[in-house]
């Protein structure tokens, strides 16, 4: 993925200089390497990574500290020169007993001698919470896990979004050019009733009419150009392209590839089912359950004692020791007891919507890709349809059975249709890859845009 993006980056960088065809993955590929949501994203993902690391190693890895002293002045004299280095290591790692090493040095008249030294283990155990520093690294880890996730969920969103806005623009431009076709035969149809009128043939009112539509045309055309212009000016721009030159490309879909894909995920109810639990809003509330849980257990144990074991050896021997400490009375414990349970049940009330949401929209989006997977479908009928229609129609125009008028609105409507039909592949197109980024699946892009 990266090594593709990385290859359309240099395909488009000329772009903005040379002014020609932008294809729809090179948009997308732009986007994805200048969109600053895709860039924060990234960097979040580098400082997870980087906390995770720094943990990992102040777990796994030892301690050092020296500390020099050099001599001071006394009512003897000098003092003498001393340094302390000392060692300590998390063991087992994670947790907060430690395994301790000291050496201390001096120097005198006959050269640097050991002034003392010992080795000494501390295992502390806190009953309420005895697995804190192991939580804490899980903690990490997981925030790595989730920062890569929402760097591809950005990405994916980032890649629907340009390639729902270039085909919204690709639409616009045929409206634009259906537009030109309409002003140009208002222009004709203007031009042969001049000619009928000078022979005698055409009225005023005729003429008229002839008049408003050409300048309706034009206004339809003024019009449609200034949106297409504006929308395709904001679109380059947020690809840090200008819009002199640059062309949109309409992307060669696979049709028949893209509807066995479409049936294919369909038929996958299990997806839709699990998708619901891997939903991002769900799984942050099911994360807010079990820190609630977490707190509540914690709430409930804060009675309880923490041992602490002693052992060291130092010059003058083996030192062994025990304590165990007491939280004998904490006048808020039974309200922080009942604060935790009822974070617990919003938290419980709050995953159960974000469960009911996520199926919402799974199913909201499943019946978007089963309409558009129809429309196309049922596409080839409606085509038979205009053209039998369009037959009749021509036939009661030359008979006379209907006015010139009645006429023109038919072809209009049948022009419409058929720029709504030019539609059809890519809203399945963006419907599958919807449905795809709703499930919680990569979209795979690539392959759809030859």
């Amino acid at each position: 993925m990266r090594g593709l993006v990385a290859a359309l980056v240099g395909m488009a960088l000329p772009l903005a200089l040379t002014g020609r065809e932008l294809p729809l993955g090179e948009a997308i590929a732009i986007a994805l390497s200048q969109a600053p949501e895709v860039r924060q994203a990234e960097l979040e993902l580098s400082l997870a990574e980087l906390e995770l690391s720094a943990a990992r190693a102040g777990m796994a890895l030892p301690s050092l500290s020296l500390v020099l002293m050099p001599p001071g002045l006394t009512q003897a004299g000098l003092s003498t020169a001393e340094a302390e280095l000392s060692a300590s290591l998390s063991l087992p790692w994670g947790t907060s007993s430690r395994l301790a090493a000291g050496l201390g040095l001096g120097w005198t008249d006959a050269g640097p001698a050991i002034s003392s030294w010992n080795v000494s283990g501390a295992f502390t155990l806190d009953l309420a919470d005895p697995t804190a520093a192991v939580s804490q690294l899980e903690a990490l880890e997981e925030a790595v896990e989730e920062a890569r996730e929402s760097l591809e969920e950005v990405k994916d969103s980032k890649a629907l979004e340009v390639i729902t806005t270039y085909l919204e623009l690709l639409s616009l431009k045929a409206q634009l050019k259906q537009a030109q076709d309409e002003l140009v035969e208002a222009e004709e149809g203007l031009v042969k009733l001049e000619e009928k009128a000078a022979a005698g043939l055409a009225g005023d009112l005729e003429l008229a009419e002839a008049r408003l539509a050409v300048l309706d045309a034009r206004i339809a055309l003024e019009e449609k150009t200034a949106t297409f212009a504006a929308r395709k000016a904001d679109f380059l721009s947020s690809l840090g392209l200008e819009g002199e030159g640059i062309e949109l490309v309409e992307p060669d879909i696979p049709q028949d590839e893209l509807i066995s894909a479409a049936e294919g995920l369909l038929a996958q109810e299990e997806l839709a089912q699990a998708a619901v639990e891997l939903s991002q809003a769900v799984q942050a509330a099911q994360r807010e359950v079990e820190d609630a849980e977490e707190a509540l257990r914690k709430a409930r144990a804060a009675g309880l004692p923490t041992l602490t074991l002693q052992a060291g050896l130092t010059e003058e021997g083996l030192e062994l020791g025990w304590e165990i400490s007491f939280d004998l009375f904490s006048p808020a414990r039974g309200t922080e007891i009942q604060i935790a349970q009822k974070e617990l049940e919003l938290a419980q009330l709050k995953l159960e919507r974000a469960r009911m949401a996520a199926f919402q929209e799974i199913r909201n989006s499943k019946e978007d890709l089963q309409a558009a997977l129809r429309d196309l479908e049922r596409l080839p009928m409606e085509e038979e349809r205009w053209s039998l229609e369009e037959e009749v129609m021509r036939a009661k125009h030359e008979a006379g059975a209907i006015s010139d008028e009645d006429w023109q609105d038919f072809l209009e409507e049948k022009e419409a249709f058929l720029l709504e039909a030019g539609q059809r592949l890519g809203d399945l197109l963006i419907a599958y890859l919807t449905y795809r980024s709703t499930l919680g699946l990569s979209l795979d892009w690539e392959g759809w845009l030859r």
